[in-house]
């Protein structure tokens, strides 16, 4: 079946969609290379492979790999992302102009950082496109589920907008997608919980011997702190700072009046 066809026309009932969902989870869990529990600890490209394959079998009945063999296509890259740190996913298309012939390429990217800082400590509920997560495996297949739509929409129709009508539906009648947010931990929430570390908060750490004092002014996977400085650059608020790049757990909140 075209990939068109089945988009615009195949409507899995939700016990059918439920059935295939459980049974793709337990083949992911007893064949995939690293994802063999449900809180598995290394996700790597390989992984993202053997878990494409399966959904463009069990759900897509290979219409996925075919068109991106067909003139309509083009290679797909499948990357594991250290630097996200606020999307749980990303789909891109690159075209390129080579002859007088347009050329694209596509990747789907999944964040680590989201998916490794969730399901560690902390017992609020966890939803990924309105769906309710138990464990990090669940979180992925939901990720990429999103993504693997972003994916056939560019091949289709051309273009991609999770927030369009036409995307909202397709998720909900292929995967059961209700929102297309997730609610996984970011890292300046993780921030918060393990270390009381926020944006703006006045922190103390050492470099290269010496205690500087500076205000948290970003964090992703480390902290962005600024410290204020005559050789530094001048910012909007007037002062001028030098900018340190910090690890989380190597800072402290500053004691008022030290």
């Amino acid at each position: 079946m075209q990939l068109r066809t089945l988009l615009l026309n195949v409507r899995p009932d939700p016990a059918a969609r439920a059935a295939r969902e459980a049974a793709l989870r337990r083949r992911v869990l007893a064949e995939s290379p690293n994802l063999r529990r449900p809180d598995f600890a290394r996700l790597t490209p390989a992984d993202l492979t053997y878990v494409f394959q399966r959904y463009d079998a069990e759900v897509f009945g290979g219409a996925l790999q075919t068109t991106l063999a067909s003139p309509r296509g083009g290679p797909l890259d499948l990357r594991v992302s250290a630097r996200m740190t606020r999307a749980g996913g990303l789909t891109r298309r690159g075209l390129r102009r080579t002859f007088g012939k347009v050329e694209q390429r596509f990747e789907i990217s999944l964040s680590a950082p989201l998916l490794f800082g969730t399901f560690c400590d902390d017992p609020r509920p966890i939803t990924v496109v309105g769906r309710l997560c138990n464990d990090r495996l669940d979180a992925l297949l939901r990720i990429f589920e999103h993504e693997l739509l972003h994916l056939c929409e560019y091949l289709v129709f051309g273009e991609s907008n999770c927030n369009a009508s036409r995307f909202a539906q397709l998720a909900h009648d292929l995967f059961g997608h209700t929102e297309a947010t997730h609610r996984l931990i970011t890292p300046r929430e993780r921030a918060h919980l393990d270390h009381g570390i926020g944006v703006g908060d006045v922190v103390d750490f050492q470099f290269e011997g010496q205690r500087l004092r500076g205000r948290v002014n970003r964090i992703t996977k480390r902290a962005t702190v600024l410290v204020e400085s005559t050789r530094g650059r001048r910012y909007s608020d007037g002062g001028c700072y030098e900018k340190y790049y910090v690890p989380l757990e190597a800072l402290s909140r500053a004691t008022p009046g030290s």
